[in-house]
Order: structure tokens, then C-alpha cells, then sequence
């Protein structure tokens, strides 16, 4: 995957890419227009953290306004299935 998609797929526009991953803004552009290569490693890394902050950002979504009881054994339950 090439950083751009990567960029792409976390919804960050260039400037906040490079706040959240701290990457100069310049850096993140002369890899997307081809001037300079982006190492391999930092696409693997890169597409890594952005994919963990993606399923993480849809966790939160999907959990908002859920109530989780935790018990004293560490399972949880939701208010559902206290109502069911």
C-alpha cells in the first residue's frame, strides 16, 4: 500500500497526518508526488498504526452510549443483556 492511500484511508488530510504520525507535512507531500520514497518499513508501520487507529475509532462509534458492567470475575456484560 502506498502512503497515500494509507493517508487516505485514516480520513487525515495531510497536515493532520503529519500532527498525529509526526511526519513533516513536506515529507508526507514529496512521498506522495514521488519525489522521495518512502522507506518500506514506515509504509508497513505506518499502515499498521493507521488500520489499529481505524478499528479502534469504529469501536468507540459503536460503543458510545453502550453502559458495560464489569464483575468481579473480568467478564462484562452490556445493559441488554441485563434486560433480556
Amino acid at each position: 500500500m502506498d502512503i497515500k492511500k494509507i493517508r487516505e484511508i485514516s480520513g487525515l488530510s495531510q497536515s493532520q497526518f503529519s500532527k498525529k504520525y509526526r511526519i513533516p507535512v513536506k515529507t508526507i507531500g514529496n512521498w506522495e508526488q514521488g519525489v522521495r520514497e518512502c522507506p518500506e518499513y514506515v509504509l508497513e508501520l505506518l499502515e499498521q498504526y493507521v488500520l489499529e487507529d481505524k478499528k479502534e475509532k469504529e469501536f468507540r462509534e459503536k460503543m458510545d452510549g453502550v453502559i458495560i458492567e464489569i464483575t468481579n470475575d473480568n467478564d462484562y456484560r452490556t445493559i441488554s443483556e441485563f434486560t433480556d
